[in-house]
């Protein structure tokens, strides 16, 4: 009965440390395939994501402000 156990829990590592390595090789295929960008299309990225960001805070504000005044102060 004991022995029974120690081999079923050996099969559970096994199986734990195969979908790791699976998971570990799908990590590294798009390592693999990644690239540092160019200085250009990080500079482009950037302001793209900052504008979207003040955007957001600016909508977020005028909802604010909305609330504030109609819901009489």
């Amino acid at each position: 009965m004991a022995l029974e156990k120690l081999i079923n829990k050996g099969y559970e590592i096994q199986e734990k440390v195969s979908k790791s390595l699976k998971t570990n090789r799908r990590y590294s295929q798009v390592l693999h395939f990644a690239q540092k960008p160019e200085e250009e299309e990080f500079a482009q990225l950037s302001k793209v994501s900052i504008a979207a960001l003040l955007f957001v805070g600016f909508l977020g504000f005028l909802i604010y402000i909305a609330f504030y005044y109609l819901m009489g102060r």
